[in-house]
């Protein structure tokens, strides 16, 4: 077992270098990293601002930047975290729309819109219960 755990260790370490060194992983790319890092830590504000930031920066000539399907994924996951629904299901959205295959992209956007919905009937039957209080209470004036 524990030559197994040996082995596989290396192997990661060795693609991780591999993938450090490439002229391909790219700046937006860390901080793609880093958001993950910020989100597994709970930290879900600072990640959507990290990943803001790898959406909107222009990238070098020679640089390949991380398919923005992922990114809009995890701002999505970020939303979803602090109960921002509609910003959720809009990330999720162009997600699937970049990335039609991915079953993550359609599952959390199913949920997005499922919370969305539980959140809307709660708050819906909320003002319903009051409206018809302060009918109640205003016909016995």
């Amino acid at each position: 077992m524990r030559r197994w755990v040996r082995t596989e260790a290396l192997i990661f370490s060795a693609a991780l270098a591999a993938l450090l060194v490439s002229p391909h992983f790219s700046a937006a790319q860390e901080v793609l990293t880093e958001a993950t890092r910020q989100f597994d830590a709970g930290n879900y504000r600072q990640a959507a601002a990290l990943l803001h930031t790898a959406l909107e920066a222009p990238a070098a000539p020679n640089e390949k930047r991380p398919p923005s399907a992922r990114l809009h994924y995890w701002l999505a996951r970020c939303a979803y975290e602090v109960r921002d629904f509609d910003r959720a299901i809009k990330n999720l959205e162009r997600a699937v729309g970049l990335e039609p295959g991915n079953s993550d992209y359609h599952l959390w956007l199913g949920r997005a819109y499922g919370r969305r919905a539980e959140v809307a009937g709660w708050f819906s039957r909320s003002i319903a219960r009051r409206s018809r209080a302060s009918r109640v209470a205003w016909g016995s004036i």
